[in-house]
């Protein structure tokens, strides 16, 4: 590999890596509280009793 090569696979990767911790700072400092199913209604989620 060249150095650019490998200047450039860096830069990704730190890209990528930085996107990732964001991502997890946003849910631990919202408390996890949105997701796909926070759209949907409970009537919609089946219950099954004992």
């Amino acid at each position: 590999m060249t150095e650019r090569s490998r200047r450039w696979l860096r830069i990704t990767g730190a890209a990528a890596a930085l996107l990732v911790v964001l991502v997890v700072v946003v849910l631990l400092v919202s408390g996890g509280e949105h997701g796909p199913w926070q759209h949907f209604s409970t009537a919609l989620i089946p219950v099954v009793e004992p």
